[in-house]
């Protein structure tokens, strides 16, 4: 009966060690990334100084505005506008309004543009056109933008 005994080990043995091999090996499926083509609207160009430049063409045949500045980041274009001092302070706003609806007309692909003559927020976009220039990113100052594009939307409620 030894004999028997150690037979029946040993396939025991075999089956418990060899078993699991017979399963194959569970291999885990790499996640699989779904490349989603990028969406560009069609009329932006890769320069964004250049449609900013556009821009300020536009802008300036309103009548009233003795100077621009004009930074665009991603898809929207924020307009700092200097009025001639002989323009009415009642002038201001229909001026605004007519660079605003220039501006949409001739760029249609811009999501949003925000323009404003308050002095404190036209010099900021000044400083900020100037450390572009400079060589800053314009992505280092998305914050600020988003924040002067929110004064201007609450100053014209």
């Amino acid at each position: 009966m030894g004999r028997c005994n150690e037979i029946k080990w040993l396939l025991i043995f075999l089956l418990l060690v060899l078993l699991p091999f017979s399963w194959g090996c569970h291999t885990t499926k790499e996640s699989q990334q779904v490349q989603r083509p990028q969406v560009t609207s069609p009329r932006i160009p890769e320069d964004a100084r250049c449609l900013a430049e556009g821009i300020a063409d536009v802008v300036v045949k309103v009548p009233g505005i003795r100077k621009t500045t004009v930074i665009v980041l991603n898809n929207e274009a924020f307009i700092g506008l200097e009025i001639l001092k002989d323009v009415k302070e009642t002038q201001v706003s229909a001026i605004e309004n007519e660079v605003l609806k220039r501006v949409q007309l001739a760029n249609p692909e811009l999501a949003a543009v925000s323009v404003t003559s308050e002095p404190f927020l036209v010099l900021r976009l000044r400083e900020i056109a100037s450390e572009v220039k400079k060589g800053t990113p314009l992505s280092r100052f998305s914050e600020d933008l988003s924040r002067i594009a929110q004064r201007i939307r609450d100053g014209r409620r």
